[in-house]
């Protein structure tokens, strides 16, 4: 009877190794949306204000901020991706059947909502 692979039988230099890979995977990925967040928000307040003075009409504001919402978009779509390979890797790290249920859905949900964001940029390009 053969064992089934586990955590457990991991030399303990490998889990430390996961557990750091899953966490600089978080942080890769928060700190893509955060970038997103920061670069949107400078981008918005840019055409608010070239608006506000006239400057920009008000088809060009239409304009920018389609282009903004690309620009996020694409933001947020890079941090879900490096988020969903830190939630592989907790499932891994994690193998009761509780936790496993529960990543798994956060997985699919990050999942969906990356494949429709995804989906909608094609559509905007």
């Amino acid at each position: 009877m053969s064992a089934t692979p586990s955590v457990d039988m991991c030399p303990d230099i490998v889990v430390h190794a996961l557990e750091a890979l899953q966490t600089i995977s978080d942080l890769v990925g928060m700190a893509a949306a955060g970038a997103g967040l920061l670069v949107g928000a400078v981008m918005w307040l840019r055409m608010e204000l070239r608006l506000a003075f006239r400057k920009d009409t008000t088809k060009q504001r239409c304009e920018g901020l389609h282009s903004l919402r690309g620009w996020m978009g694409r933001y947020i779509l890079l941090g879900l991706e490096f988020m969903i390979v830190s939630d592989l890797i907790h499932s891994f790290l994690s193998p009761d059947l509780d936790s496993l249920f529960k990543l798994g859905l956060i997985v699919v949900i990050r999942t969906a909502i990356s494949f429709f964001l995804g989906k909608e940029l094609e559509a905007d390009v």
